[in-house]
C-alpha cells in the first residue's frame, strides 16, 4: 500500500495546485480504482473522476462489474472503440469481397461472428433511416448515462457522419431490440447474483424497500 499511498498523493497534489482538474484511470481493473478511491476518501485526498474502457455494443463484457463502480463512485465512463474496431460500422460486411473477387478471411470471421448482431443493425438502421454507426453510437449514449462513447474518425464525413447520433433517439422497440442481440452471458458469481430467486434469499421480505437500482446486475 505504500507505492499506492505515494501515487495516490502525488496525484493529490496535482489536483490541489491546479495543475490538473481531474484523475482518471485507463483500463485498469475494477478493484484497483475501487481500493484508490476508498483510500484517497479516507485521506481526503482527489478521488478518480473517470475510467476509459472499451464498449460497445459487440463488447457488453464490462457491464456486471464496472456499471455498479460507476454509480458506488460517482464516476464517468469513455468509452474507447465504441464501434469495435469497425465491426459496427458496416465495413466487414461490404468488405467480404475483395476487389479480385476472392473472399477476405478475417472479413468473412468478423461478419459470422457478430452476425445476429450486424442482422439486427441492419435492420433496424434501414427502419430509422440513419447508419450503423450513427445507431451504434446512438444506443451507447441511452444505454447509460454515464457512458460517453469517444469517436475515433479518420475522415471529415466519418467526423460528421457520426456527429448524427446526436439528433438520434431509440424507441423502446428497437432498443431493447439491440438489448437482446448483444446482451453477453452473465460469469458467476454475477448470474447467480442476478436470479430472482436468489435475491429473495438475501433479501428477505426486506427486497421491496430496496433500491433495486443499486443492486441489479446489467444483464
Amino acid at each position: 500500500m505504500t507505492g499506492a499511498n505515494e501515487i495516490i498523493r502525488g496525484l493529490d497534489d496535482l489536483v490541489s495546485s491546479g495543475k490538473v482538474h481531474y484523475i482518471g484511470l485507463s483500463n485498469a481493473p475494477s478493484w484497483i480504482l475501487a481500493q484508490a478511491n476508498t483510500l484517497a476518501n479516507a485521506q481526503g485526498w482527489a478521488q478518480f473522476s473517470a475510467l476509459q474502457l472499451e464498449y460497445s455494443l459487440a463488447q457488453r463484457s464490462i457491464e456486471a462489474e464496472y456499471f455498479p463502480l460507476l454509480e458506488a463512485f460517482d464516476l464517468n465512463l469513455s468509452a474507447w472503440s465504441p464501434l469495435s474496431g469497425g465491426v459496427l460500422s458496416g465495413k466487414y460486411q461490404q468488405a467480404a469481397r475483395n476487389d479480385k473477387g476472392r473472399f477476405d478471411t478475417l472479413n468473412i470471421d468478423v461478419s459470422h461472428a457478430h452476425g445476429k448482431l450486424l442482422a439486427t443493425t441492419s435492420k433496424i438502421a434501414q427502419e430509422l433511416d440513419c447508419s450503423l454507426p450513427q445507431l451504434a453510437l446512438a444506443w451507447i449514449r441511452q444505454s447509460n448515462p454515464r457512458v460517453i462513447p469517444l469517436i475515433g474518425a479518420s475522415k471529415l464525413s466519418q467526423l460528421q457522419d457520426n456527429l448524427g447520433c446526436l439528433s438520434l433517439h431509440l424507441d423502446e422497440e428497437h432498443f431493447q431490440q439491440l438489448e437482446s442481440v448483444s446482451r453477453p452471458q452473465l460469469q458467476e458469481p454475477y448470474a447467480l447474483l442476478n436470479q430472482p430467486d436468489q435475491q429473495a434469499r438475501m433479501f428477505g421480505e426486506y427486497r421491496q424497500h430496496i433500491d433495486a437500482h443499486h443492486h441489479r446486475i446489467p444483464g
